[in-house]
């Protein structure tokens, strides 16, 4: 599903229709009315209880956020649409909509809606960020609440690729004393990071608002209402971007008809935390040197103790601590290196220690080194073409033993004949505790299977025969 552009639509205010319905014998929403002086009643002799309608439930709206959220509809919150008046819904059941899987964001929402909203429909993403900014690619719709076969559907409503939703308005109508969702607009919001709790960061400040039909309209409204309301702005802003939307599915006019009565949204329950001032704003990839052919003639050769090995090569990066005009010298920075998920794959057993095998190291920004070692006593050299000053070099390497030599591709049924690549997702820290600053990049390994020679002055050298090895080549961004 592509992502729409936002209409941006800047209504800042609330605003309440009052009319006298006129009722008819037979109207559908006359059937309240007879009964509207005993339930207002027994509401105010059992406001925290469980009341019983004709066979029907009216029970309190309630929500259950988690233990790292707050529900915007309660004390802390600053409001929802619908399920106000006088806070009960008839049959009703609390359905919390959340994007499945870990690191994911509610990018969109989709509605049904008629005389009221029917139906509520998340769009889900799994963004990446890097560097205080995210992205995300491909989105699917998430979970639902209400009648997915009631009222209309409405256009699809969809943030930007570095945007989530991250607030709405409502559209409200009261039928007798009851009050009803009727439609939903959306504020999206640009990702910063991601929250380690759960939930992402966003800027408090621009984003857009957007709405499947253009805007909220006083003047769609349903016959027989007795009140019709727009809601205030509903932010999750400052806290991050929403969590998960919880809805409140009732009954309306008849039993069984089932409709999306109260909206509210669950946010991030923490504020952001002052990044670590010691710390760079960002990283940046300054340069990568391709040491491939260095450490694969040094480790494909015969030695005295084995045939040499059959899989090597990498490149070394140089990481720049920016802003340039501040001197970040000595502060340290940590790793953790795992495959990448989102991207497709090299089909080689055992992929994930691609990844994570030799990682986890510390740096020091300002190292002053020109050589960095590698497996079995092999060195590179490393000179960063702006100096060390605010940098650090990291190596991105893959080698297999050379007393047990292993030709990765050979273990492929099919060695893909232009080779293949290994993306692992690598993320720096710096600081720590909810100071910390992550920074993130993608390390690409690119393998291909050949036969290796050994040279002397560019001449394969005859005292040495050739050998089936993979060769690898590393890139990162």
């Amino acid at each position: 599903m592509s992502p729409t552009r936002m209409a941006s639509i800047d209504v800042s205010f609330s605003a309440t229709i009052l009319r006298t319905p006129t009722l008819r014998t037979g109207d559908m929403y006359g059937r309240f009315w007879p009964h509207l002086a005993w339930l207002c009643l027994l509401l105010l002799l059992l406001p925290a209880g469980r009341l019983h309608a004709q066979g029907r439930v009216i029970v309190p709206l309630t929500s259950t956020p988690g233990p790292n959220e707050f529900d915007t509809a309660g004390p802390h919150g600053v409001g929802q649409a619908g399920g106000t008046r006088p806070r009960f819904g008839i049959n009703y059941s609390l359905v919390d909509l959340r994007c499945s899987g870990a690191g994911s964001a509610i990018v969109g929402m989709q509605l049904r809606s008629g005389d009221v909203l029917d139906n509520v429909q998340i769009v889900c993403a799994t963004p990446t960020c890097a560097n205080g900014a995210c992205q995300w690619t491909a989105s699917t719709y998430g979970p639902s609440a209400g009648n997915p076969s009631g009222g209309d559907l409405q256009p699809v409503m969809m943030c930007n690729q570095n945007e989530m939703v991250s607030g709405f308005r409502g559209r409200v109508v009261t039928f007798t004393v009851f009050d009803y969702a009727a439609d939903i607009e959306i504020q999206c919001s640009t990702m910063t990071s991601a929250i380690p709790t759960g939930g992402f960061r966003v800027a408090s400040t621009g984003g857009h608002w957007h709405q499947g039909q253009g805007s909220l309209n006083l003047s769609i409204l349903p016959r027989n209402f007795r009140v019709a309301t727009i809601t205030n702005r509903i932010s999750c802003r400052p806290h991050g971007g929403a969590t998960a939307v919880a809805t409140g599915v009732s009954d309306f006019v008849v039993p069984g008809r089932r409709v999306v009565q109260a909206v509210s949204f669950y946010c991030p329950n923490s504020l952001p935390t002052a990044p670590d001032a010691n710390c760079p704003t960002s990283l940046s990839v300054a340069d990568v040197d391709n040491q491939s052919n260095t450490v694969q003639q040094q480790w494909f050769i015969p030695s005295l103790t084995g045939s040499g090995g059959r899989t090597a090569g990498g490149s070394v990066a140089t990481m720049q601590a920016q802003p340039t005009s501040r001197n970040f010298n000595r502060v340290q920075i940590s790793e953790a290196v795992a495959l990448d998920t989102t991207v497709a794959q090299c089909p080689v057993p055992n992929l994930a220690n691609l990844c994570s095998v030799g990682t986890g190291l510390t740096f020091t920004i300002g190292d002053s080194r020109t050589q960095i070692g590698l497996p079995n006593g092999l060195a590179v050299a490393w000179n960063p073409p702006g100096g060390h000053q605010n940098s650090f070099g990291d190596a991105h390497f893959i080698f297999d033993s050379r007393t047990h030599p292993y030709d990765l591709l050979t273990q492929l049924p099919h060695p893909p004949a232009g080779g293949c690549m290994v993306t692992c997702r690598q993320t720096y820290s710096c600081g720590t505790g909810a100071s910390a600053v992550n920074y993130q990049f993608q390390i690409v390994y690119t393998l291909t299977h050949t036969t290796w020679h050994s040279t002397i002055a560019g001449i394969n050298n005859p005292l040495i025969p050739p050998k089936s090895v993979t060769m690898v080549n590393a890139n990162k961004h």
